[in-house]
């Protein structure tokens, strides 16, 4: 059933009857001049503006799902908002002139709290609509725009400012776009022709990557090199050799033995043996004359 809205006086007689409708809210402007009846909530969101005094309805409008509305301290706007966490969809607000024309909507994906600024907005305020000018008063200030002079013009003018003795100094130091790349006029697979300076830099490019490859090479041969010289360095006996150590240390010196060979052999072919390995094919003889001690034959590999 429909709500009735009836204002009363002080001594509780009626002063205005507005009606029957689906509201269930009413709120004063700030100057008292004004009542907003409206239905909120759990209603369309219907609203009516009244001038109580005169019992004229101002105007009507719509603020769908509002859960909250306020004016503005100056009397000429509405605020109305759908808020969170009572409606989690839908969020943002509304304003509205004192006449119920809708001014501006913003939409926003969670609004918890919509206020007015506690200060008068007067014309000041963005919604402020000035009233509108008569057809003789726009007349008057497009013949005032006509009478204005216009400042002369060259022909040739540019519009841009003339370029200064400074800017073109600077302009010297101005990094300059890369020259596209000249098109070749060889047959497809044809070496292009290099200048002198291009074929240097040629020559030193694989002058280096030779380098890079022996450098490399001689690496790769360090570890052996190492290896012999450690191994040269256990080929004399550092002191008596027990019973139990014998078997091992003649499979020790058999081993240097046969290496010896492989270096001899290496050294015949016309390699250049290095330091080390010179120092191992040095110990040879005192290897031999060890494993003769323990009554074992010389030949390696036996």
């Amino acid at each position: 059933m429909p709500a009735r809205s009836t204002l009363f006086d002080v001594e509780g007689k009626q002063v205005s009857d507005f009606g029957s409708a689906h509201r269930n809210t009413a709120k004063f402007s700030p100057n008292g001049r004004l009542l907003c009846i409206a239905g909120f909530g759990n209603l369309q969101g219907e609203m009516d503006i009244w001038d109580w005094k005169k019992l004229r309805k101002v105007g009507s409008g719509t603020a769908h799902c509002a859960t909250f509305y306020d004016w503005s301290p100056d009397s000429n706007f509405l605020l109305t908002a759908v808020l969170s966490p009572r409606i989690r969809v839908d969020n943002g607000y509304q304003f509205w002139s004192n006449d119920c024309r809708l001014l501006k909507k913003v939409e926003v994906n969670e609004l918890l709290k919509a206020c007015w600024n506690p200060s008068s907005l007067g014309i000041n305020s963005p919604f402020f609509n000035p009233k509108p000018k008569t057809e003789a008063e726009t007349a008057k200030v497009q013949v005032k725009a006509a009478a204005k002079p216009s400042v002369y013009r060259h022909p040739n003018f540019s519009g841009t400012a003339t370029v200064t003795l400074h800017t073109k100094e600077e302009a010297k130091y101005v990094a300059k776009p890369a020259a596209a790349k000249a098109k070749s006029n060889l047959p497809p697979g044809a070496d292009p022709v290099l200048s002198k300076s291009a074929m240097r830099n040629k020559k030193k490019r694989e002058k280096k990557k030779e380098e890079a490859k022996a450098a490399q090479s001689d690496e790769a041969e360090a570890p052996d090199t190492a290896e012999a010289a450690g191994e040269a360095a256990e080929g004399e006996p550092t002191g008596p050799v027990s019973e139990e150590e014998r078997p091992r240390r003649i499979k020790t010196i058999q081993k240097k033995l046969k290496q010896i060979q492989q270096l001899k052999e290496q050294q015949n072919t016309g390699r250049t043996l290095d330091a080390a390995q010179q120092a191992k094919m040095a110990t040879e003889k005192a290897l031999i004359a060890e494993l003769t001690s323990y009554g074992v034959s010389s030949t390696p590999g036996k």
